[in-house]
C-alpha cells in the first residue's frame, strides 16, 4: 500500500504473473491499468503504462488519477497473465520529517488571506508552521490581523505588552506597551529586526509581503499544523489505515493453496509473525482465525505495530506463505 498526496502525479510499479503456472513473472504482458477512486466504477487510468523489466511494469499516475481522497483501487489485466489487484490510499495530509519545504500547494490550517513570501531564516519553531519559502527565525506569540494587507517588516519591533484601542493610521516609532486587539488596515513596512512575539499569529485576510530579517524566539503555539509537534492531534477516519503503536482489530488477509498457488484455502491453522523496523520475526500477540472462504483475520495489538516499517508473515501447512508490509503513521 502506498499513501499518495491528493492531486499529485506518482509513478506506481507493479508486477504481472504468468497465468500458466500462477507463479512466474510475465514479460510482454502489455498490461491495461484500471482504477477505482473511493469506491467509484473502474475506468482506465489517465497515466501511461510502461515496462520496467523482468515482469515488472509501471503506470505514470497523473493528478487526474489522484484527485479523489480515499481508496485508489487498481485492477490490471494483461496478455497470458493473472489479473493483478492492489489498493493505495489518497490523502490530503502531507508529512515532512526533515529537509526544506519549498512550497505548499494544498490547504494551510485556517489562513484565509494570501501569504506572499518569506525570505528570512526559520531557526526554531516548536509548533506547526507552514512556510512557502525561506526561513523563519523564531515566533513565540500571537498577532491577530482581522483585515488589510501586511506589506513588509524590515525594521525593529521592541515589544507590545498592552492594548492598542483605536486605529493606527500613521507611523509608530516608539514602544507599544499594551496588547494589540486587531489591525484592520495595511502595515507598510518595518525595517529592523523583530525581537519577540509572545502569542500566536493569525492572518484572517489580506496579503503578507515579505519578512527579510529573522524573528528571534518561538514561545507559544502557532495554530497551523506540521509534524514538529503532533501532541493532541489524531488521524481522521478514512485518511490513513494504520497508526503507530495503536491496536488494529480484524486485520484481514487471504491464504492461498500451496498445491496450485491460486485457490483460496480454507481450514488452515495459521501462525502469525511480525518484524518491526527490520528486527527478527517474532510471534504476533494474538492468533489468526479463519473468517470464511479462505480469508483469515487477526487482531493486531499496539505492540505489533509499534514501529514505522511493519512486515507481517502468515504461514500454515498446506498454504503459501503470505507477506504483508505496513507503513504506519505516528
Amino acid at each position: 500500500m502506498v499513501i499518495l498526496s491528493q492531486g499529485t502525479s506518482y509513478t506506481r510499479t507493479f508486477k504481472m504473473i504468468d497465468k500458466n503456472d500462477h507463479f512466474s513473472l510475465r514479460t510482454l504482458a502489455g498490461p491495461v491499468v484500471n482504477i477505482s477512486k473511493a469506491g467509484q466504477t473502474f475506468a482506465v487510468a489517465a497515466g501511461t503504462v510502461g515496462t520496467v523489466g523482468n515482469g515488472w511494469y509501471r503506470v505514470f499516475l497523473t493528478n487526474i488519477d489522484t484527485n479523489t481522497i480515499g481508496d485508489l483501487a487498481f485492477y490490471v489485466t494483461g496478455t497470458n497473465s493473472d489479473d493483478t489487484d492492489f489498493v493505495d490510499q489518497v490523502s490530503p495530509i502531507i508529512f515532512v520529517s526533515g529537509g526544506t519545504v519549498g512550497s505548499v500547494t494544498g490547504s494551510v490550517g485556517s489562513v484565509t488571506g494570501a501569504v506572499g513570501s518569506v525570505t528570512g531564516e526559520v531557526g526554531s519553531v516548536t509548533t506547526p508552521v507552514f512556510v512557502q519559502g525561506g526561513t523563519i527565525g523564531s515566533i513565540s506569540g500571537v498577532i491577530f490581523i482581522s483585515g488589510g494587507t501586511v506589506g513588509k517588516v524590515t525594521g525593529a519591533v521592541g515589544s507590545v505588552t498592552g492594548n492598542v484601542g483605536g486605529d493606527v493610521v500613521g507611523n509608530v516609532q516608539g514602544n507599544v506597551t499594551g496588547s494589540v486587539g486587531s489591525v484592520t488596515g495595511a502595515v507598510g513596512s518595518v525595517s529592523g529586526a523583530v525581537n519577540s512575539v509572545t502569542i500566536p499569529v493569525f492572518v484572517q485576510g489580506g496579503t503578507t509581503g515579505k519578512v527579510t530579517t529573522s524573528v528571534q524566539t518561538v514561545l507559544n503555539y502557532v495554530t497551523v499544523g506540521t509534524n514538529n509537534d503532533k501532541t493532541g492531534y489524531s488521524l481522521s477516519a478514512g485518511q490513513l489505515f494504520v497508526k503507530k503503536n495503536t491496536a488494529l482489530a480484524n486485520f484481514m488477509f487471504p491464504m492461498i493453496d500451496s498445491a496450485d498457488h491460486v485457490t483460496l484455502k480454507t481450514g488452515l491453522t495459521v501462525t502469525g509473525e511480525v518484524s518491526i523496523d527490520g528486527a527478527a520475526f517474532g510471534a504476533l500477540t494474538n492468533s489468526p482465525a479463519e473468517l470464511a472462504s479462505g480469508v483469515y483475520k487477526v487482531d493486531l495489538a499496539a505492540a505489533d505495530v509499534n514501529g514505522t516499517n511493519i512486515m507481517l508473515k502468515f504461514t500454515a501447512t498446506g498454504g503459501d506463505t503470505r507477506l504483508i508490509e505496513l507503513i504506519t503513521q505516528a
